[in-house]
């Protein structure tokens, strides 16, 4: 048997995992939330197996718990794709020869459902009743449609007060 055999789901999300998200400068939130993808739902039902050993019915075995136990279906496919990506990396270092993950098998469907959008009178009602420190964070919020983590994350070399434009990275 070859040494690819014996490399563990384990090893591979703390070595070869870890080391494409690096290089793909993945956000600290990104690996967040793919971390307690692993801890809670990978990894106790394929961690204790090798990679090679995982099959097709272990990874529906999988999909189909996390399914009980998440609601929401957009949390299920984004567990569904780490799957495809992790196996595909594994797939691309050539310590599996196949993918375990089938998309026409696999991938749960999800239709995301309309947002609403609050109206001005909803939004005036919450720019009055903000902490006046806070007024500027959520004016900008209602006023653009950037995320409250890239809203967090903005630096002043982000603001040009030339252009009155926001650089969001």
């Amino acid at each position: 048997r070859a040494l690819t055999d014996f490399i563990s789901t384990r090893f591979a999300a703390s070595s070869f995992w870890l080391n494409y998200l690096d290089t793909r400068d993945a956000a600290s939130s990104t690996r967040r939330s793919y971390g307690s993808n692993l801890d809670k739902h990978i990894l106790p039902s394929l961690g204790r197996k090798s990679l090679c050993e995982i099959t097709p019915q272990d990874i529906g075995d999988l999909l189909q718990t996390v399914r009980k136990s998440l609601a929401a279906s957009k949390s299920v496919l984004n567990i569904y794709t780490q799957l495809r990506t992790m196996f595909g990396v594994a797939e691309e270092n050539d310590l599996i020869s196949r993918s375990p993950v089938r998309k026409k098998l696999h991938r749960p469907q999800h239709q995301a459902g309309e947002k609403l959008a609050w109206s001005a009178v909803q939004v005036r009602a919450i720019l009055e009743n903000v902490p006046e420190h806070w007024l500027a964070f959520f004016a900008c919020l209602a006023s653009t449609t950037v995320r409250i983590g890239e809203l967090l994350a903005l630096t002043w070399a982000d603001i040009d007060w030339e252009t009155r434009k926001i650089r969001i990275s």
